[in-house]
């Protein structure tokens, strides 16, 4: 976007150290659902005629834990069907653990993936604000004023 220094990363790993090497920002939006798990690396070629192939998976890097302290922090948490409630407390617990000032939480049970339609709640310190479900470039500009207002 105009006016916004953006950094291309592949993986996880990647991302974290590209946060890493930043001197400086104001605001982190951890919009990306970065997995939390990846492939071993090897290197070799797979041969599909000795059969089955076993996949180990790692640990990937938190990339909440590799953002500025400084930095006004947003995070996003889904959740699948669960309770209002619960979704909000799963949000709570991820800013507590990330130092985060917001988190926008949805359910994605709720047939948002691969929609052009959300409905999110977002979690501030002391006030969680329902959305309606609207268009996702409608709850982005809802996020965006409020990380603005904070």
């Amino acid at each position: 976007p105009k006016g916004f220094k953006t950094i291309d990363v592949l993986s996880a790993s990647e991302m974290a150290r590209a946060l890493d090497e930043q001197k400086s920002y104001d605001i982190f939006i951890g919009a990306a659902a970065v997995s939390d798990f990846t492939t071993q690396a090897k290197n070799l070629k797979l041969d599909s005629r000795k059969g089955p192939v076993d996949i180990r998976l790692e640990t990937a890097p938190k990339i909440l834990s590799h953002v500025q302290k400084k930095a006004f922090k947003v995070g996003f948490k889904a959740g699948y069907k669960l309770s209002p409630h619960d979704l909000i407390n799963k949000a709570k617990d991820l800013a507590r653990e990330h130092g985060l000032d917001m988190v926008v939480a949805n359910d994605i049970s709720k047939n948002v993936l691969g929609s052009d339609e959300n409905e999110v709640h977002i979690i501030k310190k002391n006030e969680v604000i329902p959305t309606d479900r609207a268009s996702k470039e409608d709850i982005a500009k809802i996020i965006i004023d409020h990380v603005v207002r904070f």
